[in-house]
């Protein structure tokens, strides 16, 4: 018989608590877009950070607890 793994089994949360898949597709579903940014803008009201893309391409996701710094070339998602 095969070995069942629970879906998840740990790890970090990622975005904000508050934002939720139900959350997330309401936005959508009212016009609300995933955007990339220039580092240094801020964020339009209303906004989450999601995660910073590095100059060398790595994403840095916001997690519970922990919201990235940005370095001189990054690009801020929301």
């Amino acid at each position: 018989m095969g070995r069942v793994t629970a879906p998840f089994t740990g790890g970090e949360v990622l975005f904000d608590p508050g934002l939720t898949w139900q959350t997330f597709a309401r936005r959508y579903k009212e016009g609300a877009a995933v955007l990339g940014r220039p580092a240094g803008n801020s964020l339009p009201p209303g906004s989450d950070l999601l995660f910073l893309v590095r100059r060398d391409g790595r994403l840095d996701p916001v997690v519970q607890g922990s919201t990235p710094q940005p370095w001189p070339g990054t690009s801020p998602s929301c």
